[in-house]
């Protein structure tokens, strides 16, 4: 790797960094519950097991952590760690007032996590990975740290709800065309399940299966949903919005086309897919 490409991974890591430091405060704490069920549904299907020692990686404030440690037991242990400090806090709290004294939270790098070889059965990650700038690096590190036969498993996001795109249109309607991008995080190998599962088999990976789990969000109401937007990796967005002026308009637009999702009995949801891969050390 280039003097180059490190400066570039150096400066997208304290973006990101910086983006999730900010929107920590309010993050997986609303009245929109997201990151709870997929970091469940993630827990679930890694199979943990009482006593084993799990590393999750881009942790949040527990979305996954959490349940992994209650799965695992008091013998277990669920080192959990976070680029931005004040997540890592969040998770501490959540750790000390749940009583889940096998969670042990710090801050640290995704791509390139503590640890010695063979020292962890289990490696989460929830809803991260997509974020990297090096994913292959994050794959061969997690790899020499899972003991053989240890597992690792990762959600990303599948297709959205087609029904949202009048919102996300709202949302790029007064940003500059060079600068629109793609509303997920991700891209190359997570553009496809065939390639994201090749890539894992490259990193000296088997047994690499996907599942697809197509989420129910319930959503109180449009303005509801836009003070949440504050609060996970769209903050970036809105941040720019401030910038370019046209932040009040554009809340006004989308959190209208929102609320005219809302169903004839009622209920306004988010239905998007999220992918849990998850493949053999």
């Amino acid at each position: 790797m280039t003097q180059s490409d490190a400066e570039t991974a150096r400066h997208q890591k304290e973006s990101v960094g910086g983006v999730f430091e900010r929107a920590a405060e309010g993050y997986d704490d609303g009245a929109i519950d997201f990151f709870g069920p997929a970091g469940r549904d993630l827990v679930e299907l890694a199979h943990l097991r009482p006593g084993e020692r799990v590393l999750d990686v881009g942790a949040g404030k527990g979305a996954s952590a959490a349940p992994a440690a209650g799965r695992v037991g008091p013998e277990g242990h669920v080192l959990a760690i976070d680029l931005a400090p004040a997540m890592v806090a969040g998770l501490v709290a959540r750790a000390e007032a749940t009583g889940l004294s096998n969670l042990v939270a710090e801050v640290g790098d995704a791509e390139d996590p503590p640890g010695d070889t063979g020292s962890f059965d289990v490696v989460l990650s929830s809803l991260c990975l997509f974020f990297l700038p090096r994913l292959d690096v994050a794959l061969a590190r997690y790899r020499t740290l899972l003991r053989p036969g240890g597992r690792l498993a990762f959600s990303w996001f599948g297709g959205d709800d087609a029904r949202w795109e009048p919102v996300y249109a709202e949302l790029l309607a007064d940003v500059p065309a060079e600068e629109r991008r793609a509303r997920r995080p991700g891209g190359g190998p997570f553009s496809s399940v065939d390639a994201l599962e090749e890539a894992v088999r490259r990193a000296g990976f088997a047994e690499v299966r996907t599942h697809e789990v197509r989420m129910q969000v319930a959503v109180p109401d449009g303005r509801t949903w836009w003070d949440e937007q504050w609060a996970h990796g769209r903050r970036a967005q809105l941040e720019r919005l401030a910038e370019l002026g046209v932040l009040e308009p554009t809340r006004a637009r989308a959190v209208a086309a929102v609320d005219a999702l809302r169903e004839p009995d009622g209920t306004l949801a988010w239905r998007p897919t999220v992918r849990h891969t998850v493949a053999v050390a």
